[in-house]
């Protein structure tokens, strides 16, 4: 969370300061995720996250020193209702960062839009290779974690508290997850 803050912190600083100053915030942010439905705990997490680590670095309702407003937008996993809540964002102010906790299909869609609209997007979740290549757009920052990095993270924990030896419980498809445990530990 403090590297998306870094990296968002950076790209908002880049951003050209807004003409009108009749607005309560100098700053709208939408975050468009799924809260709803099987897979809401998720970017309900990444949410709390995001409010948690702005509470925590003192901004309370600024981040990097700009006073900013965060849309909250349930996608219902669908990527109609997200790209209709957004384009009314959109017509409504002057939306400049939009934080995604969405399906790849909903960002694959989103993206060209925020581009036209020339909106920062920081993506937590997948994304589709659709939008990478000329089709790319220098406002998309994807900020999610390489696949066995989180094993890789726990091995070497273990590791530093001196575990030499673990017993672990895998599924038939958990051989990637083991093999990222290992990778940088000795523990075995």
């Amino acid at each position: 969370m403090r590297r998306l803050l870094r990296v968002g912190g950076l790209l908002i600083a880049l951003l050209p300061a807004p003409v009108g100053r009749g607005r309560a915030a100098d700053l709208d942010m939408a975050f468009v995720g799924t809260l709803s439905g099987s897979t809401a705990a998720i970017a309900q997490d990444e949410l709390d996250g995001f409010r948690l680590a702005v509470r925590h670095l003192g901004g309370g309702d600024r981040l990097g020193g700009v006073e900013f407003s965060l849309a909250v937008v349930d996608d219902q996993r669908n990527s109609d209702v997200a790209r209709q809540a957004v384009d009314s964002l959109w017509q409504a102010g002057h939306l400049r960062v939009l934080l995604l906790s969405s399906t790849a299909a909903t960002v694959t869609l989103l993206a060209p839009m925020a581009a036209a609209h020339r909106t920062l997007i920081l993506n937590l979740g997948q994304v589709s290779a659709a939008i990478a290549g000329r089709d790319c757009s220098a406002n998309f920052f994807s900020l999610v974690v390489r696949g066995g990095m989180l094993h890789e993270l726990d091995g070497q924990y273990l590791q530093g508290q001196g575990y030499r030896r673990v017993a672990v419980f895998e599924p038939d498809r958990g051989s990637d997850a083991l093999s990222s445990f290992r990778r940088d530990s000795r523990v075995r």
